[in-house]
């Protein structure tokens, strides 16, 4: 079935995913009020790239921390606009009449709780950043990669186990 035939259901959020997309805005937020407020104190040019050992290795103006949040707030804000339409996903099983409703809640709370990790990556993208451009360009890294690829992997390893998963 192609998703111009597919049941369009509304999908009611529960109070988790109420409380997941009031998180999701508030980081989204606060990366804005964090950029906005340490802004003033950061050198003119500031690390925007940095290598798998931690150092910078591409630097920039200190205009260049905007465009995280600004690209975090696409991303957001596209994301809200997509899960909207559950019925256009792709899925890993057919979607029919029975499953149909367990399949889209799963997908949307599934783009809800990865538009959240969106916006804490970005927060610690932002956050590394600026400790760079104040202690001399090091950060450690050690974590920080592994950090990044868990954040956003072990959500849609979960909820696509989770849609495979009849019960």
């Amino acid at each position: 079935m192609n998703s111009k035939d597919r049941p369009r259901i509304k999908i009611q959020p529960t109070r988790f995913d109420i409380a997941v997309e009031v998180f999701a805005w508030t980081a989204l937020a606060l990366l804005w009020v964090y950029v906005t407020m340490q802004y003033p104190n950061l050198p003119e040019i500031v690390p925007t790239h940095f290598g798998i050992g931690g150092k910078a290795d591409a630097w920039g103006s200190k205009d260049s921390v905007f465009f995280g949040p600004a690209i975090a707030t696409v991303l957001v804000i596209g994301m809200s606009i997509l899960q909207r339409y559950p019925y256009k996903f792709n899925y890993m099983e057919e979607i029919t009449l029975e499953n149909a409703e367990r399949q889209y809640a799963i997908g949307v709370r599934m783009i809800r709780v990865l538009k959240t990790c969106i916006a804490i990556l970005f927060i610690i993208i932002e956050y590394t950043t600026g400790a760079a451009a104040m202690q001399d360009d090091k950060v450690d890294m050690k974590w920080f990669f592994l950090g990044i690829f868990l954040l956003i992997q072990l959500p849609v390893f979960y909820f696509l186990t989770k849609m495979l998963n009849k019960k």
